[in-house]
């Protein structure tokens, strides 16, 4: 009994472990961010009617990316399922030529800003989230087809163009203590193909210019979920 007693008014010397709480249900609600990142961009641009051969050529450039995103998500047990938007003004701009079958034909693409709306799909475990997503992508550049050696580029036939295609990707998000969620992904989007006339450049109608229009971006972004 003594010895009891005095054990009882020892202090403990070693706290308890802290357990966790698991983040079952962290991942529902609206969110709302701003994400910047690296985008580059492919354009198989070509004068498919171009006598004897086609004129074709590819332009690969690169810029930044920045923007903002709005989402929602719903949690049950570790699935994550939502939907989320975003606009990202993009900087880049690339030339091609001569144009494979041409003697001083060339190309020239610059993109202004993409946007999309996806759905998306994840697995959480505690405070990380992974997942998967994909949607309809929305892209506006402007373009370009001169024969003037490249130096011309704005005096030929330019024009601009919104396109509409598909993108999917994929990534992680963490949630941290502070209430702010941190996320990486990566995207694939494919805007298809636009076509214009030429009229200043190098032949008459029926030749035109086209561009065949991909990007590849990667991006880290914080998001508030509220």
């Amino acid at each position: 009994m003594p010895s009891a007693a005095m054990a009882a008014d020892v202090p403990a010397l070693v706290d308890a472990p802290v357990i966790m709480p698991a983040a079952d249900g962290h991942w529902s609600g609206f969110y709302a961010g701003i994400q910047g990142g690296f985008a580059g961009h492919e354009d198989f641009v070509a004068d498919p009617a171009y006598d004897p051969l086609p004129l074709t050529g590819t332009i690969d450039f690169s810029g930044a990316a920045l923007g903002v995103h709005l989402g929602f998500d719903h949690q049950m047990d570790s699935l994550v399922f939502g939907a989320v938007g975003d606009v990202e003004w993009l900087d880049g701009e690339g030339t091609v030529g001569p144009l494979d079958g041409g003697f001083s034909t060339y190309g020239y693409a610059a993109a202004n800003w993409q946007s999309s709306m996806r759905l998306r799909l994840g697995y959480a475990v505690d405070t990380l989230l992974f997942y998967g997503t994909a949607g309809i992508a929305f892209a506006n550049y402007d373009f370009d087809f001169e024969s003037s050696g490249g130096t011309a580029f704005g005096m030929g036939d330019q024009f601009n163009e919104t396109l509409t295609g598909y993108t999917v990707g994929a990534g992680v998000a963490v949630a941290t203590d502070l209430g702010i969620e941190l996320f990486a992904d990566y995207r694939y989007s494919d805007f298809g193909t636009v076509s214009s006339t030429i009229t200043n450049c190098c032949a008459p109608p029926p030749n035109s210019q086209e561009h065949s229009v991909s990007s590849h971006t990667v991006r880290v972004g914080a998001s508030l979920r509220f």
